[in-house]
């Protein structure tokens, strides 16, 4: 008995040393291969910005070059239009010219400090040269006088000037004179001290266009009595408009900014940002109801003074029933994309709901605010800085598509009002906002004739979690080795455990009742009709509530290209839509990657939607969809999660809900995407129910 329990033990040590030197081993190769892909990405950061440096140099070279030429080319050309007497086009040519030899100045300096300086690391020390410097330079007045000197408009005396804006004309500040004060009062209207006067003249460079343009939205802006008086010559268009004192907003911006910190508006930063973007509404909803669009909302154009924004710049004003064709005027990155689509169609003003295109611009101007930078992706834009979710929710829904946004500025900002009152707006949850009934999302319709309902997998326990909005759980899989603590427990548990199960496999099946011994013997004689029989483990990761899957991040550095597609000729396990938010940005790897995981699932037998030419008909054949529908649900999955990537908590849910309201084919959704282009991709899994769940989790693992 003894040297039974003597060997037991022995046995157990001479296996716990085989472990832990296994162990250790596994370890040291692993922080040498570590290091090794360590070196080898510092040695391609290394290359990479050596690269760059050579590629800028040898860009600006050529772009330097191409400025020289083609001011020089412009030098005739204006040459001969002063001889011709033809100073309106000397004037154009001249603005071109002057173009040309700016950016020649920038292409300097770019070759002699700013590639250096990015080389050697030191770019954030030049920034205020290549940013800061540029914008205030763009915005400065220009010359004090029009070309008629101070009394060039009859009853103003000019004061000073104004940056003009991208329409062309020029801003003169004005007084008026005694006898135009007193005509003023006479015919009962208001005078104020300053005036601003915005001239469009022939002889200052303006062309015909502009000048039709401005006098067109003139009418327009009369009717809210924004204009003073207009007058159009041969010549030369202005008209007068009282004077708003103030900074402008994005300059404001930067100064709330500045106090807060880099990680976003501090509390009270921000209540004073909601307040611009809520003036701002109020004016936008009092141009609506005058039948107006103002179609240049931006912050450059509002205005800030005395803690209130008031938006200027009549330029574009537009009757919202106009029979004119739709223009793309407007500013990027504060226009809708949608628009300009609309535009290129020949749709004209009152065939679209110009509203929803201001709204889109308060959506971006509130953007903005936030971020202290314009949406360069539009609606696909993140917030990335500190933000209440109901305030980042306003903000998905104002710049969503058409069908999904805010009807009106004044239901905008009925949300606005009750995150910017609340005592602590980072509790306002955004099933509280005055747009949203029952806690149902509005920016997810549902399709006629259907009734929501909530995932298939959501039970009481999940239901009540998603309607607190608790923190969502993040599931791990349980991962071995990380830390030599885990080892040395795990040598412990493996320790205590073998002599124990060492003593009983060798007595203790002795002592047991003979009926049990039976019971053994009697099993041990089916093993071969038990193990034939018993389908083959798999180890799954349980899926989180409602049949949402999590992933960690993923890392593509050693991903190998994928096997050929093999499209399933069974009939498929299931139909999957594939959301792929992943910007095209040409990454071979990447894009293998995105290849691999649409075959993964077709190799499991799933067919899938999203992946692949709308008009691929065999893909198609498989899912029972028709090329329109399958872009119908790619579009109401995509309004589903507005501008949020697949790490975010909140849109998986909205997610989930709409899946539950879709045709009961579509059995689950596979999202991929990152927050930002250096981040990791993430991938997450959205399911009617958990076994569904879990074998498209094993198919895309």
């Amino acid at each position: 008995m003894g040297g039974v329990i003597v060997f037991v033990v022995t046995a157990a040590a001479a296996l716990l040393a085989v472990a832990l030197a296994g162990y250790v081993l596994w370890k040291l190769l692993k922080g040498i291969s570590w290091g090794i892909a360590g070196l080898g990405r510092g040695i391609g950061w290394c290359v990479r910005h050596v690269f760059e440096l050579v590629a800028g140099l040898i860009g600006d070279s050529l772009r330097l070059a191409g400025h020289l030429l083609t001011a020089c080319a412009y030098l005739p050309v204006i040459a001969i239009n002063i001889l011709l007497g033809r100073m309106s086009a000397a004037n154009h040519y001249g603005s071109a010219l002057e173009s040309e030899v700016l950016g020649s100045v920038n292409c300097l300096y770019r070759l002699a400090i700013g590639h250096v300086a990015r080389f050697l690391l030191l770019g954030p020390m030049v920034e205020g040269f290549e940013r800061r410097m540029p914008d205030v330079i763009a915005r400065a007045p220009g010359p004090d006088r029009p070309s008629g000197g101070a009394n060039a408009f009859e009853g103003w005396k000019v004061t000073g000037s104004l940056a003009g804006g991208g329409s062309g004309g020029k801003l003169w500040l004005a007084e008026p004179t005694s006898e135009k004060r007193r005509e003023l009062i006479a015919a009962g209207r208001a005078c104020p001290e300053k005036v601003v006067i915005k001239s469009f003249s022939l002889e200052e460079g303006s062309t015909l266009p502009q000048i039709v343009r401005e006098n067109r939205a003139l009418a327009a802006a009369r009717e809210l009595g924004l204009v003073l008086e207009h007058e159009l010559t041969s010549s030369r268009f202005h008209y007068v408009m009282p004077y708003v004192p103030g900074e402008d907003l994005g300059t404001a911006t930067a100064r709330l900014h500045a106090r807060s910190g880099p990680m976003g508006l501090d509390d009270e930063p921000l209540r004073t940002a909601m307040g611009y973007a809520a003036d701002l509404l109020v004016t936008l909803d009092r141009f609506h109801r005058a039948g107006l669009w103002h179609k240049d909302v931006k912050p450059s154009n509002i205005l800030v003074a005395d803690g209130r924004a008031q938006l200027v710049d009549l330029g574009l004003i537009t009757p919202l029933a106009s029979a004119m064709t739709l223009t793309t005027h407007g500013t990027e990155y504060f226009r809708d994309p949608e628009m300009v689509k609309l535009a290129l169609k020949g749709v004209k003003v009152h065939e679209v709901d110009g509203v929803k295109f201001d709204v889109y611009g308060a959506g971006a101007v509130l953007y903005s605010l936030v971020e202290n930078s314009f949406p360069v992706h539009g609606s696909l834009s993140q917030l990335s800085r500190r933000c209440p979710e109901a305030l980042r929710w306003i903000v998905r829904r104002a710049m969503a598509d058409m069908a999904n946004r805010y009807a009106s500025a004044q239901e905008m900002l009925a949300d606005l009002r009750v995150v910017q009152g609340a005592p602590d707006p980072f509790r306002v949850r955004p099933a509280e906002l005055p747009s949203l009934v029952g806690g149902q999302d509005v920016a997810a319709p549902q399709p006629a004739g259907t009734t929501p309902t909530a995932p298939a997998t959501a039970s009481p326990r999940t239901t009540d979690r998603f309607a607190a909005r608790a923190p969502r759980r993040r599931l791990r899989r349980l991962s071995l080795g990380r830390g030599l603590s885990r080892g040395v427990l795990f040598s412990c548990a493996l320790l205590l455990m073998l002599p124990l199960l060492g003593t009983w496999f060798t007595l203790g099946v002795k002592s047991l009742h003979p009926a049990l011994v039976a019971l053994r013997d009697q099993a041990s004689s089916h093993k071969d009709q038990v193990v034939d029989a018993a389908p083959a483990k798999v180890d799954v990761v349980s899926p989180a509530p409602g049949g949402v899957q999590t992933y960690e991040p993923v890392s593509l550095d050693h991903l190998a290209p994928p096997a050929p597609a093999i499209q399933p000729r069974t009939p498929p396990l299931g139909v999957v839509l594939l959301l792929d938010d992943l910007p095209d940005t040409g990454d071979a790897m990447l894009g293998s990657w995105r290849t691999g995981l649409a075959d993964g699932l077709q190799l499991a037998r799933f067919a899938l939607l999203g992946a692949g030419a709308t008009q691929d008909d065999e893909r198609l054949a498989l899912t029972g969809f028709t090329a329109a529908q399958e872009i119908d649900l790619l579009a109401g999955a995509r309004a589903a999660v507005g501008l949020s990537d697949p790490s975010d908590g909140e849109a998986a849910r909205h997610l989930a809900t709409w899946l539950g309201a879709q045709d009961q084919r579509l059995d689950a959704i596979v999202w991929i995407g990152r927050a930002d282009p250096q981040q990791p991709v993430h991938k997450r899994v959205v399911a009617r129910k958990a076994e569904m769940a879990e074998r498209v989790t094993r198919a895309i693992e």
